[in-house]
């Protein structure tokens, strides 16, 4: 027999910092709503038997799945096992990928949420619980009884992220399922599937982007909301609450993690955070943003606040390419200024690059290989492959070229690479060489010396990387 019960399920591979299904949690707990969250960060590991008799002892009324295009499949198998052994169950899925390709996702589950979830999911419960009609909700698209797809609106964003409830590990309520057998998600699991060894903690303090790059999903949110859709900032207030209860519930976190895709959004707003930020937490922290906004008075603030890292994204150092392909403001002067201004306040730098194109050509990298040689370092590059996800301006202009992508993002993702390309070995290595050493790779790169040099080279950053 079903209960008025939710349970949301996180499936991103190695990772528990889902914050979609952290905030849906929040939500609904808020609310006095029964939820539950499991994590099944390992696809390989899934036990279909145990989680099927989990969920039937359970009996939940409604579960939900976050979904990314990569996870797709596996959200398709898990939604089979729901339905073979609690067919009653309503199955709605959410995240990206059924916002962007919601007529595929309608093939299985029960709903859809397209675009923000926190009103839609809250109003599907409340009728699923009380029997009444689901089929207008803002949000909320499913197929009606003769299979044809009811397109509600989309619900109106939201205006102020404050009224959310902050994030918090609701450790009897979270439950996590991999080799090691099904259990209560714990420290030690918090531990296992972090990227820093358990000691961060990642949240965001706003929402939206200022920017549509073609390869980003914000150049498909954009157009979906028609111009409604802006950027949204936690009160510093509210970003120090989560952090508090936090770091107070979780004595390992050492380090904070903003990724915000745009963190430096207003003067005022930084120069409060920054304030408070080190009187009340001091913890050193990371933040993401462009070069265009950051400048010498901000870089200090937040350095005596406890910035450590800046993430910056370059993508490439062709101004074609980044212009005409891309469409992003790219500075390349601005960007050498900024290298300079971090390494002068020993803040280190990350920079993203997507290597192999299919729109690049080899004066293209060669672009992006002289950049690297202007900046100063210390550095780290993050290196990513191009991957067109759906509905992204990208995967049209591929498609309008009938240039068929090298990465198909429902099987592979932007971390796979070809190893062995130079452009590649190159990219990775760059910020750890003195410049003198990069340089004379660039410039000899048919000499078998210098190759020999960039594999040795390319080795050792990678068993230290994996250490």
């Amino acid at each position: 027999m079903l209960k008025n019960s939710v349970l949301l399920i996180s499936i991103l591979p190695d990772e528990h910092r889902n914050l979609s299904c952290l905030t849906l949690f929040s939500v609904a707990y808020d609310k006095n709503i029964d939820i539950e969250l499991l994590f099944l960060p390992r696809e390989k590991e899934y036990n279909q038997k145990t989680f099927q008799s989990y969920i039937k002892e359970r009996g939940f009324s409604i579960i939900g799945l976050s979904v990314t295009t990569g996870g797709f499949f596996f959200a398709k198998r898990l939604t089979m096992d729901i339905k073979e052994c609690v067919p009653n169950s309503h199955v709605i899925w959410g995240g990206i990928h059924p916002t962007t390709v919601p007529d595929e996702c309608l093939d299985y589950a029960d709903s859809i949420c397209v675009g923000e979830g926190e009103t839609a999911f809250v109003s599907l419960i409340e009728k699923v619980f009380s029997n009444k009609d689901i089929s207008n909700i803002p949000g909320i698209w499913l197929k009606d009884k003769e299979r044809q797809i009811i397109r509600n609106p989309i619900s109106t964003p939201l205006t102020n992220l404050d009224l959310l409830p902050v994030n918090r590990y609701k450790w009897p309520k979270f439950y996590v399922s991999d080799n090691e057998g099904f259990r209560n998600f714990s420290h030690h699991d918090y531990v296992k599937y972090s990227k820093h060894n358990g000691d961060g903690y990642t949240l965001m303090t706003s929402r939206s982007c200022p920017y549509s790059c073609s390869f980003c999903i914000n150049s498909f949110l954009n157009k979906l909301y028609a111009g409604r859709r802006h950027i949204l900032k936690r009160s510093v207030e509210n970003v120090l609450k989560e952090l508090k209860y936090a770091i107070s519930d979780i004595k390992s976190i050492k380090f904070i993690n903003f990724i915000d895709d745009h963190f430096l959004t207003t003067k005022e707003w930084t120069e409060e955070f920054c304030r408070v930020y080190k009187k009340e937490i001091a913890l050193p922290f990371m933040i993401r943003s462009t070069p265009n906004f950051i400048n010498q008075k901000n870089i200090i603030e937040l350095k005596d606040a406890g910035l450590v890292v800046v993430q910056i994204g370059i993508q490439t150092g062709s101004e074609r390419i980044n212009k005409e392909i891309y469409q992003r403001q790219f500075d390349r002067n601005k960007l050498i200024e900024v290298s300079l201004l971090l390494k002068q306040n020993k803040i280190k730098p990350i920079f993203d690059i997507i290597i192999q194109s299919e729109f690049e050509d080899d004066n293209d990298r060669d672009k992006t290989i002289e950049l690297l040689i202007e900046l100063e370092r210390p550095f780290e590059c993050s290196v990513f492959s191009p991957t067109a996800f759906p509905e992204t301006k990208i995967a049209y202009m591929l498609k309008q070229k009938g240039i068929i992508p090298k990465i198909n993002p429902y099987y592979n993702d932007y971390l796979d690479h070809d190893e062995s390309n130079w452009y590649y070995q190159m990219a990775n290595i760059a910020g750890t060489v003195s410049k003198e050493t990069f340089s004379y790779l660039y410039h000899n790169r048919n000499d078998q010396k210098a190759l020999n040099e960039l594999n040795s080279l390319f080795s050792n950053k990678r068993k230290t990387t994996s250490l």
